[in-house]
């Protein structure tokens, strides 16, 4: 007896264990069942037996842990094949295969895609089953957390998807480079000495320079004399120049102004400023001409300090895509109004600051540039 519970509670574990790496699919029918008792947003995969990015998908996008648990604990996740042939009823409408040309097509997966047939296919769908996005193509685990993501923080409430497209690959390329700088400077344990024949002459690093947070290769920085010192505080730098001393990350961090007398944390309020930089960069800066009928876009990298009153000043391209880019984003950086300085120590400071700006053409206009 003992031996038979033992084996049981072992297979239990198991299928717990299982059911963690894979996605908890469903039918549509099932999905609605559970709406009813629990209303949640829909994932819907909309997919066909003979699509081989389908398959590709389950095999890879869909086996990542962090798409699994977020898919499983933010959605009903659905699998419904467009050429289905059961009728499914839904909002007292009855939805049946049809056959058009060589392949038929199932209504409701015709009326969820608007029309817009190709597989893979993705569409989003609020707790009331409003349409949220709908998203074609194959994606890898970034794409499809970024989708999921626009739908469980309400972001399509308040902004396009184009636009939170844009504020998301940013914020996830500071994020990144943030982890690598303050990785970097957890590792700093001797002061940089020069002018000094007594001092060691430190080794030049190999690794990329970091500047707030953000990772630009070195041979795009231009060469100064630069001293590194222990700022009293792990993980802090700072350098000399013209005026004085130059940070790269501070205890407090400069901040774009609009957020100082909202109710909340410091947390609440960096977020709160985060958010406005966007919206005054992408609100102000204009794609060029050129780099639109050429089908240019990408990253452009800036930089600039943010000095211990709150100006900016100083600010270069270190990373330029051409045709006007570079130029039209630095515009936008010098049109700012002036920022809460950062402090180290609770006193003011100058701050190295660097920004990427992201420009992104709209997938029709990609496809006008390559059919000339």
């Amino acid at each position: 007896m003992k031996y038979i519970l033992t084996f049981a509670s072992l297979m239990f574990v198991l299928s717990i264990s299982n059911a963690q790496k894979d996605v908890n699919w469903m039918s549509w029918q099932d999905a609605m069942e559970a709406a009813e008792k629990n209303p949640k947003k829909l994932y819907v995969d909309i997919y066909t037996d003979w699509c081989g990015y389908c398959k590709k998908m389950d095999k890879t996008t869909f086996k990542d842990p962090a798409i699994v648990k977020y898919l499983n604990d933010n959605f009903y996740p659905v699998k419904f094949n467009a050429e289905q042939k059961d009728n499914i009823t839904f909002n007292d409408t009855e939805f049946k295969y049809i056959t058009s040309g060589g392949r038929g097509v199932h209504e409701l997966a015709y009326a969820l895609l608007n029309g817009r047939l190709g597989y893979p296919a993705f569409v989003v769908l609020d707790e009331e089953f409003a349409r949220i996005l709908i998203s074609p193509g194959f994606k890898g685990p970034d794409a499809v957390m970024m989708e999921m993501k626009f739908a469980t923080e309400e972001k399509y409430k308040t902004m396009a998807w184009t636009t939170f497209q844009n504020n998301y690959k940013i914020e996830q390329y500071q994020k990144a480079a943030a982890a690598k700088n303050q990785a970097t400077a957890n590792a700093i344990t001797k002061p940089v000495a020069t002018n000094s024949s007594n001092s060691a002459t430190a080794k030049k690093p190999t690794v990329n320079t970091k500047t707030n947070g953000r990772s630009i290769k070195r041979d795009t920085v231009p060469k100064q004399k630069t001293t590194t010192k222990k700022s009293g505080h792990p993980g802090f730098s700072k350098e000399h120049h013209q005026e004085g001393e130059l940070y790269k990350v501070v205890e407090e961090m400069p901040r774009f102004p609009g957020c100082e007398d909202m109710e909340g944390t410091k947390d609440d309020k960096k977020k709160c400023a985060e958010q406005k930089l966007l919206e005054f960069v992408y609100k102000n800066l204009v794609y060029p001409t050129e780099a639109r009928s050429k089908g240019v876009d990408g990253m452009v990298v800036l930089q600039f300090v943010i000095d211990k009153t709150g100006m900016v000043k100083d600010a270069k391209i270190l990373r330029d895509l051409g045709s006007g880019c570079g130029d039209a984003a630095l515009s936008v950086i010098n049109q700012m109004p002036k920022w809460i300085p950062g402090k180290q120590r609770g006193k003011a400071v100058d701050v190295l600051y660097t920004f990427p700006v992201r420009f992104a053409l709209e997938k029709t206009e990609k496809k006008e540039v390559e059919g000339k």
